[in-house]
């Protein structure tokens, strides 16, 4: 039997061995939803859920689902058994938002969260 899915940051990875029949993409799917056990939590920025899963086909896209979480979250969906690297799915997140400048932005809040940055 493979291993649980786990999940980093954003990306969800399994191996599964090539001689049995690949997992159900169920606990992947649950693996998403309930999302990072290390995010920070209490930032003003920070998206509540950080990660959306989609069920629909058709789901992520562009135009509905970019401000998912006020352009900080992420919408995942399409997860799929793949040949070569056991899932594959599609994420899709507000390049400028979620991107350099909501980056700083989370990244200024989570230095004054743990103290690194002070008022003078």
């Amino acid at each position: 039997m493979a291993p649980a899915p786990t999940i980093a940051n954003v990306l969800a990875s399994s191996r599964a061995n090539k001689r049995v029949a690949k997992p159900h993409t169920a606990p992947v799917r649950i693996a998403v939803k309930v999302g990072p056990s290390t995010r920070p939590t209490g930032l003003p920025s920070a998206p509540k859920p950080f990660l959306t899963y989609f069920d629909e086909d058709a789901r992520p896209q562009t135009r509905l689902d970019r401000d998912i979480g006020n352009g900080q979250g992420v919408a995942i969906g399409r997860l799929r058994p793949d040949v070569l690297f056991d899932y594959r799915f599609v994420s899709l997140s507000h390049n400028t938002v979620r991107g350099a400048a909501g980056g700083a932005v989370l990244t200024a809040e989570l230095l004054t969260a743990e103290g690194f940055i002070q008022a003078k």
